[in-house]
């Protein structure tokens, strides 16, 4: 790099108009490539690509190949520092949806199968996770051929004749509606088609409880990486196959708690459930406006595998009532929609639940994806908690016991609010 031809005068400029941190990163991911020479090959940026992914040859040589192509205009091209930061500076400018759909164009087969080659390599597979893996795949290929096929995946999408919209070939407009209710293939496919080389840590998991039976897949906690958070630590804290369906077990492992990951089985065979952004608390009323409910998301992983994130049209992020008998307000946890019609509920019998069509998230109804929804039979109920928060709260405990959300300040300007206008016991019935 230390040349002062006029390709190297233009590298710097390009360089210099790129972000620090971008720069930073450009210099670190050509040395990893390179391996400390001046130029590299396609050899060179495949064994990087296979070896900073783990994909251990998963990722099928002729993708990998005219992904270079695409970069760098010939597979038998030697990449410099110059045609390196003009790579990088066509795929900054494009910006990355726009830059990954073009790349996934050089495939000679049909786009939506690389896409989920390219998903497939990054879901975990191997020590008892395969049949995971597999399920995943059938879910993101079932959601992206009702994407090809014209069919609704959103409340507010119109639906089309599928017989006369059918594509074998995606369109830019497909793709960018597969990145937002399979957010997880944005970072994927970035990870591989970016021409600097980027980690992708996926979230870990502590099946503290039971994890053969457990409904929270290494694969399927891949695909929910972006609600999960990338690189965290998620811990088992409630499974009813193991502890019985019991509310107040349940209810121990929610209240009080913020990020909270539910997941619901039903007798039919759907996975479906929601992350709760807000600290739970019962109030029977919709809440976590101030306090994270903004993150909620709901979420199918069988048989489609999509993900809701909440739209603002509403803050009805979550719910939580125990005790109440006016028969107003069902006792159970719920996440957006309407009281009596949410997005997603389940009964504090943990034996019965509901999905409908909500503006909260615009999602069609989680269980079986049709536009009317209803109720379904539960089989299996499942919390997880990221292990930072249960170390907070360890240390909170050991520090003040009497510390939680019920202690908080901005529950008691709620509860003294509420006591003003009478109407506390209505919106507050303890067990």
């Amino acid at each position: 790099m230390g040349t002062t031809s006029s390709s190297e005068v233009e590298a710097e400029r390009i360089l210099r108009s790129l972000k620090p941190a971008t720069r930073t990163e450009a210099e670190k991911g050509f040395k990893r490539i390179a391996r400390g020479a001046p130029a590299f090959s396609y050899e060179d940026f495949e064994k990087s690509l296979v070896s900073i992914h783990d994909l251990s040859g998963a990722l099928p040589r002729d993708v990998i190949r005219k992904l270079f192509r695409h970069a760098y205009g010939s597979e038998d091209a030697v990449v410099g520092w110059p045609e390196y930061v003009k790579a990088l500076a066509r795929y900054e400018g494009k910006g990355p949806k726009r830059a990954i759909y073009d790349a996934l164009t050089e495939q000679p087969e049909e786009k939506d199968k690389v896409v989920l080659k390219i998903l497939g390599c990054f879901a975990p597979g191997g020590q008892g996770d395969d049949a995971g893996r597999r399920d995943l795949l059938d879910s993101l290929e079932h959601t992206i051929d009702v994407i090809l096929s014209g069919g609704k995946v959103y409340m507010t999408d119109r639906q089309t004749d599928s017989s006369s919209v059918l594509e074998q070939s995606l369109s830019f407009d497909a793709f960018v509606k597969i990145t937002r209710v399979v957010p997880s293939a944005l970072d994927c496919l970035s990870a591989v088609c970016d021409p600097v080389p980027r980690a992708l840590p996926k979230p870990a998991l502590r099946y503290s409880l039971d994890r053969e039976r457990s409904l929270l897949t290494p694969p399927r906690a891949f695909f929910l990486s972006k609600v999960l958070g990338t690189g965290s630590t998620w811990v088992q804290v409630f499974h009813s196959d193991k502890l019985g369906k019991a509310w107040p077990s349940m209810l121990k492992q929610v209240e009080e708690r913020q990020r909270t990951l539910i997941l619901i089985k039903t007798k039919e065979g759907a996975v479906v459930g929601g992350l709760g952004g807000a600290t739970w608390y019962k109030a029977a009323k919709f809440f976590g406006e101030e306090d994270g409910g903004g993150g909620s998301s709901v979420f199918s992983l069988h048989p489609v595998a999509r993900v809701y994130n909440c739209t603002g049209f509403n803050n009805n992020f979550q719910y939580l009532a125990s005790g109440c008998v006016s028969g107003i307000n069902p006792n159970g946890l719920g996440f957006g929609g309407q009281v009596k019609n949410f997005a997603l509920f389940l009964d504090s019998n943990l034996d019965v639940g509901h999905s409908y069509p909500s503006a909260t998230f615009n999602n069609l109804p989680l269980h079986h994806c049709t536009s009317e929804g209803g109720k379904f039979a539960v089989d299996q109920v499942e919390v997880w908690a990221p292990q930072d928060v249960l170390d907070q709260e360890k240390e909170e405990s050991e520090g003040n016991p009497s510390k939680g959300v019920l202690h908080n300040e901005k529950f008691k300007a709620d509860q003294m609010i509420l006591g003003f206008a009478g109407k506390y016991q209505a919106h507050h019935e303890q067990a």
